[in-house]
């Protein structure tokens, strides 16, 4: 058998793979041995640590997850106040090759058939962030009803992704940064006077 950290390097390697599989050839095309394709062996290298095509969406899914990780560090050294738009622009930009098979991962985990609770806890890991980063990011800007304000973005998020997925061609980058920034002015606050602020 295995050890554990042998069987958790293999399933990271799987992952990669699986990855590699979805970028090539589609989520659809995702199965046990196109992944034991793409790794160069048989079958059985992949069903020893994986029992089915939804943990392999799984682990494709994982290997990719960093797209939201990888923003906090952008985050975290912007002004306090400008991170909201940062935030609501980079949720809309769902045009990219990466963000485009991140997107179709997401889209299979979610339209399998009875998704285990497995399958849903690693998307709502990765969505709870950054829902949790929305609503602290609008209380700095000083949005009325900062966390109705990142249900709103957050919910235009996931509709820019589905409308990149379901017509691409209409909704372009461009289209896409234009919608979050006529958001993001539609949710701040008029600017007070210079009189009316202390």
């Amino acid at each position: 058998m295995p050890t554990e950290v042998e069987s958790t390097e293999r399933r990271r390697q799987i992952g990669k793979a699986a990855l590699r599989v979805v970028r090539e050839r589609g989520a659809a095309q995702l199965t046990i041995r196109a992944v034991a394709d793409a790794m160069g062996g048989s079958t059985s290298l992949v069903t020893h640590y994986v029992r089915n095509r939804r943990e392999l969406l799984i682990l494709a899914f994982t290997a990719v997850e960093h797209r939201w990780a990888a923003e906090e560090n952008r985050l975290a050294q912007l002004p306090a106040a400008d991170r909201i738009d940062y935030l609501a622009q980079w949720g809309a930009n769902w045009s990219s090759e990466e963000d485009e098979v991140l997107a179709a991962l997401l889209l299979h985990l979610l339209t399998e058939a009875r998704p285990a609770p497995e399958s849903l806890a690693v998307v709502h890991q990765e969505l709870d962030a950054w829902r949790q980063a929305l609503g602290e990011a609008a209380e700095a800007a000083d949005i009325r009803s900062p966390w109705a304000s990142a249900d709103l973005i957050y919910l235009v998020s996931r509709g820019a992704m589905l409308s990149t997925l379901e017509h691409p061609d209409a909704w372009t980058a461009e289209r896409l940064a234009a919608a979050a920034r006529n958001l993001n002015r539609l949710l701040r606050p008029a600017h007070p006077s210079s009189s009316g602020r202390a």
